[in-house]
């Protein structure tokens, strides 16, 4: 008897593909990356959350979000201390 999923056969270990080592995957300029952008896609993925918490604003310049005087420049200027 053959191993069945949902009408396809289910695939041996020779055919699944290696797993990922997230840590080293997500590394930035890593050659095994698991997202296609260098940086993820945090922005791109969390966008409108992050217009409705207040944390990006728009900018007159361009199209994409900047951080809000509000919220986003108090937290990079924390980051940033912080980070020092």
């Amino acid at each position: 008897m053959s191993p069945e999923l949902n009408g396809r056969r289910k695939p041996s270990k020779r055919t699944r593909p290696p797993a990922i080592e997230f840590a080293q995957a997500t590394e930035p300029g890593s050659e095994h990356y698991y997202l296609k952008q260098a940086w993820g896609a945090y922005g791109a993925a969390y966008r409108s959350q992050l217009f409705e918490i207040g944390m990006f604003d728009e900018s007159e310049a361009h199209d994409l979000p900047i951080p809000s005087p509000q919220i986003g420049d108090r937290l990079a200027a924390a980051f940033e201390e912080k980070h020092r």
